[in-house]
């Protein structure tokens, strides 16, 4: 349910994820950066990356939606740009580059009224327009679950 409350709740995910994720990294030692949550699942190393390019696509999506009507928005394909040469910097660099995303992106959140919340892209692999509410809910999402993903891989 889209409501200020969860509007709010799913705004502070975002806001914090960056300073978790920091927090979890500088406890770990170099190796553990090449643990997987699952057996042929992406590094903690690349889990970071991905959540750089995801974040990176996904402001660019909610200011799309701002500016346009429903805009078509460009999917990328996930597990090729985790394989791109930016993998290799090291996690300090990835998760300046996400508080620098999301201190952008809360502005904009922070920013926007219930109508633009209403506003949409168009997702053509889902063959659907997504509202801003429910996009904002998919990362909010998004940040718990790649954290979950990382403690999972300090388990293994």
């Amino acid at each position: 349910v889209f409501n200020y409350s969860n509007r709010i709740k799913a705004i502070a995910t975002i806001t914090e994820f960056p300073f978790k994720l920091e927090r979890f990294c500088s406890e770990l030692k170099p190796e553990d950066f090449q643990r997987t949550y699952r057996p042929g699942g992406w590094t903690i190393l690349e889990t970071i990356h991905h959540c750089a390019d995801s974040h990176l696509n996904a402001i660019t999506r909610f200011k799309l939606a701002l500016t346009e009507k429903n805009p078509t928005i460009k999917p990328y394909n996930q597990a090729e740009w985790v394989r791109t040469g930016d993998n290799k910097m090291n996690w300090q660099d990835h998760v300046l580059l996400l508080q620098s995303i999301h201190k952008k992106w809360v502005s904009v959140l922070n920013s926007m009224s219930d109508q633009d919340f209403e506003k949409s892209f168009y997702h053509p692999e889902m063959q659907k327009s997504v509202p801003l509410s429910t996009n904002l809910f998919l990362y909010a999402w998004h940040c718990e679950h790649h954290l979950a993903h990382l403690e999972q891989a300090m388990k293994h």
